[in-house]
């Protein structure tokens, strides 16, 4: 499913496409965060990108050309995944129960794919093209609350 090689190649396309006449953007959460699931895999990557544009992103166009497609079902949650991701939508699809069902580097992607909505993380185009992850923020954040929760916790015994 998930091909790290192309992956920001095809990130970088389907952002393209949805950030032209709106360049914010590319720093909301929701839509990098979606735009990383989508892109991560070259069947969903090849129907996504005919739904994505000036608008925003059709997800309901999307799922209904994967499941013509007759996708996985971790490719199906990854969609679901996205979905909610983006815009609070496709509640009760992704749920803990079908996210266990996944494949493991799709549930590896939907992991930074939250990280990435919440801010944590953020795609950067490595060295020899491939898709990476800026974890500077992530990391400032664990040295922050590291403390308080070692804190928190001595105060409550």
């Amino acid at each position: 499913m998930i091909d790290q090689k192309n992956h920001f190649f095809r990130y970088s396309q389907l952002m393209g496409l949805v950030c032209r006449a709106f360049p914010a953007r590319e720093r909301d959460g929701g839509y990098t965060a979606a735009i990383y699931i989508l892109s991560a895999d070259p069947e969903l990557f090849s129907i996504s990108v005919s739904y994505a544009n000036d608008d925003g992103i059709s997800f309901a166009c999307i799922l209904r050309a994967a499941r013509r497609h007759e996708l996985t079902d971790s490719q199906i949650t990854a969609l679901y995944a996205a979905h909610s991701l983006f815009n609070d939508g496709s509640r009760g699809k992704a749920s803990p129960s079908e996210l266990s069902l996944c494949d493991l580097s799709t549930l590896d992607l939907i992991t930074n794919a939250l990280f990435i909505r919440k801010g944590l993380r953020r795609p950067v185009r490595g060295a020899n093209g491939e898709m990476l992850l800026d974890r500077r923020k992530e990391a400032e954040r664990r040295a922050f609350e590291a403390p308080v929760r070692w804190d928190l916790t001595s105060f409550a015994q």
